[in-house]
């Protein structure tokens, strides 16, 4: 039912509004809440608002932060009565089923990795900017020591959401295990994969705990869960989406294929031989050597899946490829410097046979997220839409459908796909992790669980790496 919001001094000349974020009240009961919601934002229908009327955003919160509201007589923390007003007016005001859209995923809407809040860049811009407002009302009471905790844990990149940097948060944090790993155990594909199961197997049955004791408000709770709703979603989608998208039959290898190439590279050129797993191109300028040797890398890319490409779809294939090189670059070796020699022929090979093997077997996949409209279910169309200059947005989903790929070509012709796969199901385990963290819904449990979370892994990734049988010898 929606509601109509008058001027306050139109209303009622009286009136002082007492439950909003510039007051200072330490209690108040809901009763007093309906009385000023009546004055405040009469329905247009002329029915009076009662406490069923507040049902959906009491729910919302019981249900968020495990903690029952009395009735509507009760004395309750005036943060509290400020959250009630505020969801119940922005739902009313919003007509989105507010309480819907930011329940936990799987509750009463699927998971999905598409959820936008801020610059998660969705098209779907009142959505977002819905949902940030929430939360930075929220922020208001709560206490700045608190808050420069939480932004000490996620980062302060400005130009990303909360749920964002602490993804990036979480791989930083992978990429530290994954050099202690590789520090002790060279080139032993096996061993790095026994390494990666062992760690999942101990962070599977970690027991996440926060700080014995620690009361969190419900509005800070509130707070944690809208700014880290973006990442419950991501997790719950991510795990079931890759499963969906792994490479089904046989990967041709192309190792030998890619050295003679490497041979015909140097004779050309009159440089030395490289070695197709150097990084020599960059995402600049690694297309050259693509258009000026069409025919073997086409021979390169069905020797790999078993597809013919005709010379104008490699040509199309090589502009796609531009962005995952990209996110390979950065992810790989942080690097976001677009003329930075880290791209491998391995790495275009691989990237080219990701696009080429989706337009052969056409993986469906359609975006979603609470409230949206159909997006389609073309990946390609998706994708290519993308990589417009004015509207770079790329659906996580779909830009996974080619990463992924591309990092299973890749592990395939480097011969190092079972410690890749064993490496998959070790960032799983560690987002299963953090998504039982973030589910403690308070800035202080979060942080101290994060960090001891941290800590215990790579302490355990240390003594696996250190137990490592070629250490002995």
């Amino acid at each position: 039912m929606a509601v109509k919001i008058k001027d306050k001094a139109k209303v009622n000349e009286g009136h002082v509004s007492r439950f909003n974020y510039t007051r200072k009240d330490s209690v108040g009961t809901i009763e007093e809440l309906i009385e000023e919601l009546n004055i405040e934002c009469p329905k247009i229908n002329g029915e009076r608002i009662q406490m069923d009327s507040l049902a959906g955003a009491i729910s919302f919160i019981e249900r968020t932060t495990g903690h029952r509201i009395g009735d509507q007589y009760e004395k309750l923390p005036i943060a509290t009565i400020k959250l009630i007003k505020l969801l119940y007016v922005e739902n009313e005001r919003s007509g989105m089923h507010l309480f819907r859209l930011l329940s936990s995923p799987g509750e009463l809407s699927k998971p999905t990795m598409e959820f936008s809040t801020g610059t998660t860049i969705s098209r779907d811009i009142s959505t977002a900017s819905l949902v940030d407002s929430i939360a930075s009302t929220l922020s208001l009471e709560i206490p700045e020591d608190k808050l420069e905790l939480f932004r000490k844990l996620i980062g302060d990149d400005a130009q990303k959401s909360s749920s964002e940097k602490l993804l990036r948060h979480i791989e930083r944090a992978n990429d530290v295990i994954w050099r202690v790993f590789t520090d002790r155990i060279v080139d032993d594909d096996l061993g790095m994969a026994d390494a990666y199961r062992a760690l999942s197997r101990y962070m599977d049955s970690h027991h996440v705990r926060g700080v014995p004791g620690a009361v969190t408000p419900l509005n800070e709770a509130v707070f944690v869960h809208i700014e880290t709703l973006a990442l419950q979603h991501f997790i719950l989608h991510h795990k079931e989406h890759l499963e969906r998208i792994r490479i089904e039959g046989k990967i041709g290898s192309i190792t030998s294929d890619l050295f003679r190439f490497c041979e015909t590279l140097a004779v050309q050129s009159g440089v030395p031989e490289v070695d197709p797993f150097d990084g020599i191109y960059s995402v600049k300028n690694f297309h050259h050597v693509v258009l000026a040797y069409p025919s073997e890398f086409t021979s390169l890319v069905k020797a790999a899946t078993g597809l013919d490409t005709r010379k104008k779809r490699l040509f199309e294939n090589t502009v796609r490829a531009r962005a995952i090189l990209v996110s390979h670059a950065y992810r790989s070796f942080d690097e976001a410097d677009p003329e930075a020699p880290v791209i491998s022929l391995i790495d275009i090979v691989a990237a080219l046979c990701s696009f080429r093997v989706q337009q052969e077997i056409k993986t469906q996949y359609s975006p979603y997220w609470h409230g949206q409209k159909s997006q389609g279910a073309d990946p390609q169309r998706l994708f290519d839409k993308g990589l417009r200059v004015r509207d770079p947005h790329q659906h996580q989903g779909v830009f996974q459908i080619y990463y992924y790929r591309f990092l299973e070509y890749r592990e395939e012709f480097s011969g190092t796909s079972s410690s890749h796969n064993a490496w998959m199901a070790f960032q799983l385990s560690r987002l299963d992790a953090y998504l039982r963290i973030v589910r403690l819904n308070g800035i202080i449990r979060i942080f101290a669980a994060s960090s001891a979370f941290d800590y215990l892994c790579m302490e355990k990734a240390m003594e696996i790496a250190m137990n490592y049988p070629g250490n002995h010898q």
